[in-house]
């Protein structure tokens, strides 16, 4: 059965009238699709992804039309939609003829009928391809980190104070070590608590841990210290 957008008043309204010139304004690649998966509006950026042209897609089956395909491409955003009638959410990545990757957020979102049956399923797919490169160098610098720290845990050290006259031995743990670099290189609280994947209520514990066992009451003075008595 071909779907036919009179079935539902709201989508038919939708697709007439200012309705494609309204869609269109869109920037994100966006895309209307019955649950029969027959296209019944992209915008030319979604095309693109596809290499086709939105007069090729509109009114044919999406699989056929935008992947060649004779069946539901396996990692369909469309088909969980269409199973079980709920928003589906997933992360995709394209490789571009220039060899970049990109990633894009896709968000399938269900649109119903009068009797509350699926008409269509509405996606739209946003960029997250510089997030994705954030995340992956904050891991890399998480990595990284890791790795010199395994040099400075273990054992006491030692920091004088007072011209030598004050011996304080100092046992930091690998994560207070860590915060501890952090604060040196001048990050906030939010941004170890990101470089690290934990929670900044952890990372004020491990501060106040660094301050208790340095003796120190400030950043300043602990970074200070760390730099000086080579904790870090």
């Amino acid at each position: 059965m071909i779907f036919d957008s009179t079935d539902n008043p709201s989508i038919h309204h939708l697709l007439s009238g200012l309705g494609p010139a309204v869609l269109q304004s869109i920037r994100d690649p966006f895309g209307i699709v019955a649950p029969d998966y027959t296209v019944l509006w992209i915008n030319r950026q979604l095309a693109g992804l596809h290499e086709c042209e939105p007069a090729d897609a509109i009114g044919n089956v999406c699989y056929v039309s935008m992947a060649h395909r004779d069946k539901p491409c396996t990692d369909c955003p469309l088909t969980p939609v269409i199973n079980t009638g709920r928003t589906y959410i997933v992360e995709k990545w394209l490789d571009f003829p220039d060899g970049v990757r990109r990633w894009g957020e896709v968000r399938s979102y269900p649109v119903r009928g009068a009797n509350k049956s699926l008409s269509a399923v509405i996606t739209i797919v946003f960029d997250i391809t510089a997030k994705k490169h954030d995340l992956q160098q904050q891991k890399d610098y998480s990595t990284f980190l890791s790795g010199k720290l395994k040099e400075k845990v273990g054992g006491n050290q030692e920091i004088h104070l007072d011209d030598g006259r004050i011996t304080l031995r100092v046992a930091l743990s690998r994560r207070e070590t860590e915060v501890l670099r952090l604060i040196a290189e001048g990050y906030s609280n939010i941004q170890i608590s990101d470089l690290l994947s934990i929670s900044n209520n952890t990372v004020k514990t491990h501060i106040n841990g660094i301050f208790n066992k340095l003796g120190v009451n400030d950043r300043t003075h602990a970074a200070v210290l760390a730099v000086r008595h080579k904790l870090i």
